[in-house]
């Protein structure tokens, strides 16, 4: 049984592949960064907010990794962007106040450590459950994200959401930049990460039933 199966009832799915330590941990950690940080740079530019892949590796992250080593990971592709690594959208990074996604980024480890943990209590064992689970993650960004923007867009004074972009309130203009454009391509992101982690968990269990059955062969 695994350190991760004894602590928190199951497994998750990198528990199931690669046996678990201190070393296997923080390379995961350090992986689950990476990926963050790369579908970063699958994009669609807009102003404040762009469309990113981000959300797909995080929730992914966190199905695979468990709520603890999933949040490290999203930390440190939080830390190494505010250290200057141009790991945020649009090629940005540095203080987190100065960027209307910083919520967003927050967000992220929140996200992560709650489908993290309803991974490892089993609540994403089939396609369904899983896509589920990967919506609960989207909103729990938004949570963060949303009050964030505002803020910023606040602090940019109504000459950019009024009159540029032609808002009449401060509360549209967040749901308009930040919520409205985005909850179709989030919804096509949790169906995507719930794909991926549909596949992977089968092609696991395919992989673990072989090895039993070859296990018993004389």
């Amino acid at each position: 049984m695994s350190a991760n199966r004894a602590e928190h009832g199951t497994s998750v799915l990198v528990d199931q592949v690669i046996p678990r330590s201190m070393v296997t941990d923080i390379a995961l950690v350090l992986a689950g960064a990476g990926l963050v940080a790369i579908f970063t740079y699958i994009a669609i530019p807009s102003w404040p907010v762009s469309l990113t892949l981000q959300t797909a590796a995080v929730l992914v992250v966190g199905t695979f990794l468990g709520a603890r080593r999933a949040m490290l990971a999203t930390a440190t592709y939080l830390f190494i962007g505010v250290l200057g690594v141009p790991v945020f959208s649009g090629g940005r990074s540095g203080n987190l106040l100065e960027l209307p996604t910083g919520g967003d980024i927050i967000g992220f480890i929140a996200a992560a450590g709650i489908v993290g943990l309803l991974a490892q209590h089993g609540r994403s064992h089939n396609a369904r459950s899983t896509f589920g689970v990967m919506l609960i993650g989207s909103v729990a960004i938004y949570f963060i994200g949303l009050p964030w923007l505002g803020f910023s867009l606040a602090a940019m004074g109504e000459s950019q959401w009024q009159v540029n972009l032609g808002y009449e309130s401060l509360f549209s203009a967040t749901l308009g930049t930040g919520l409205i454009p985005f909850i179709l391509g989030d919804i096509v992101k949790a169906a995507l990460a719930a794909a991926i982690v549909t596949f992977t968990r089968r092609a696991v269990s395919k992989s673990n039933a072989l090895a039993s059955e070859n296990a018993l062969l004389p």
